[in-house]
C-alpha cells in the first residue's frame, strides 16, 4: 500500500509541477515576446516616421524656396527692365527735343 501511495504521490507531484512550470513558462514567454515586439515596433515606426517627415519637409522646403526665389528674381528683373526702359525712353525723348 505504501508503494502505491508513493507512486500516486509521485505522479501527482510530477503532473502538478509540469503544469505549473508550463503555465509559468508560457506567461513569461508571452510577456517577454510582447515587450520585445512592442519595443521593436515602436523603434521601427519612430525611425520610419522620422525619415518620412525629414524627406517630406526637405522636399517641401526645397520647392517653396525655389518658387520664392524664382518669383523674387522675376520681380527684380521686371523692375530693373522697367527702370532701364524708363531711363532709355526719357533719354530718347530728351534727345529728340533737342
Amino acid at each position: 500500500m505504501s508503494v502505491v501511495l508513493s507512486v500516486v504521490l509521485y505522479v501527482m507531484l510530477s503532473v502538478v509541477l509540469s503544469v505549473v512550470l508550463s503555465v509559468i513558462l508560457s506567461v513569461v514567454l508571452s510577456v517577454v515576446l510582447s515587450m520585445m515586439l512592442y519595443v521593436v515596433l515602436s523603434v521601427v515606426l519612430s525611425v520610419m516616421l522620422s525619415v518620412v517627415l525629414s524627406v517630406v519637409l526637405s522636399v517641401m522646403l526645397s520647392v517653396v524656396l525655389s518658387v520664392v526665389l524664382s518669383m523674387m528674381l522675376s520681380v527684380m528683373l521686371f523692375v530693373i527692365m522697367s527702370v532701364m526702359l524708363s531711363v532709355i525712353m526719357s533719354v530718347v525723348l530728351s534727345c529728340s527735343r533737342l
